[in-house]
């Protein structure tokens, strides 16, 4: 494992993300990709997926500096909210599926 700064180390890794919005909350997709942009996340794609009450992410290319990052800061702790799929054909290297769960977290301002 390298050492260093989590924020530097994710920025270091140059991940694509993606977030799709699966609450019923208006908007949350754009705001959170707002909020992980001020952390340094480059957030490139935004769209709708369909309901859940519980955050995913999707990992389709190695970056896990970036997955520990998203993990910590969306407060993910299941390992069944975490779905490895190697996709090289994908434009991204990460997915996250808002879910309901994540729009009472969302800190406010955003």
């Amino acid at each position: 494992l390298a050492e260093g700064d989590p924020t530097s180390l994710m920025q270091a890794d140059g991940a694509h993300i993606r977030i799709l919005n699966g609450a019923s909350t208006p908007d949350l997709d754009t705001r959170t990709g707002n909020y992980l942009s001020q952390l340094g996340v480059s957030v490139t794609e935004y769209g709708k997926s369909k309901a859940s009450s519980r955050t995913m992410i999707i990992l389709y290319s190695p970056r896990l500096y970036t997955l520990r990052f998203l993990l910590d800061t969306l407060g993910i702790t299941s390992s069944t909210q975490i779905l490895i799929k190697p996709d090289p054909a994908q434009t991204v290297d990460i997915e996250i599926r808002l879910g309901s769960d994540w729009a009472k977290k969302l800190p406010s301002g955003y």
